[in-house]
């Protein structure tokens, strides 16, 4: 992996061929007070602090490093701080002043070539007004026909805007027409299925099991009443009255 320094200015990478004798070392991570006086140091803005961040060993004085042996790679001492940057920028020397007797002899010159290239007096006398008439009654007529070629064109444009709202307008009625028809067609569905159903609920009242069902029948009247018929029936039930008869618990037992 290509390692390049991250100190001020620096310009360092380890793919330069001028850079193979420099060592990297990573920032101290692991101890944070050393950390932040590197930091300290490096002076800058949004330093890159991780894994991958090196400092290259030209920013160390000599002592800073602790000497190999054998083939080992070069290491810092505890609590070695990078000292050497360089935070100034040299700006470009300007320009020396041009001489002023130069500076003289380029405004004569330009003047001169001012001078040669003047344009020529109008001579009003020899000038033609009929033809520049002419001229300026041919741009106007030029000018009418532009605009009615415009005014025609926006005529045209204007045409097919109507016609196009004009035909989104009959699509819009259309659907509204059909539309209500549904509406129409699904009241009147609902008033049959109401109709049918009020019929249904008369059709189960008639239906429904009451004295009404069995008065005819004296057979059915004496087992669900022990009367003999319904005359006998009607007039107990007059003599104890309607509604107390709506309280009577009746039992069939048999003798």
């Amino acid at each position: 992996m290509v390692k390049h320094c991250i100190a001020f200015g620096c310009q360092n990478r380890s793919s330069k061929a001028e850079c193979k004798d420099l060592s990297w070392h990573l920032l101290p991570l692991s101890n944070k007070n050393l950390l932040a006086q590197w930091l300290v140091k490096l002076r800058r803005e949004n330093t890159p602090v991780n894994k991958n961040s090196y400092v290259c060993s030209q920013h160390f004085e000599a002592n800073c490093f602790i000497k190999p042996m054998g083939g080992q790679r070069i290491r810092l001492k505890p609590d070695s701080l990078p000292i050497k940057f360089i935070f100034t920028v040299e700006k470009p020397k300007r320009k020396e002043p041009a001489d002023r007797a130069t500076l003289n002899t380029k405004k004569t010159k330009i003047e001169k070539s001012q001078q040669h290239s003047a344009p020529e007096p109008i001579n009003i006398e020899n000038t033609d007004f009929k033809s520049v008439s002419d001229g300026m009654e041919t741009v106007h007529l030029e000018s009418e026909g532009l605009f009615q070629i415009v005014d025609k064109n926006w005529e045209h444009q204007l045409q097919l805007k109507n016609n196009e709202i004009s035909c989104l307008l009959e699509k819009w009625q259309t659907k509204e027409r059909e539309l209500n028809q549904k509406i129409q067609d699904l009241e009147n569905q609902l008033e049959e299925e109401r109709s049918a159903r009020k019929e249904l609920e008369l059709l189960i009242e008639k239906k429904a099991f009451s004295i009404e069902t069995v008065k005819e029948n004296d057979k059915l009247l004496r087992f669900y009443t022990g009367f003999e018929n319904y005359e006998v029936f009607s007039m107990v039930l007059d003599f104890l009255g309607r509604e107390t008869a709506d309280h009577l618990d009746y039992q069939n037992t048999e003798i």
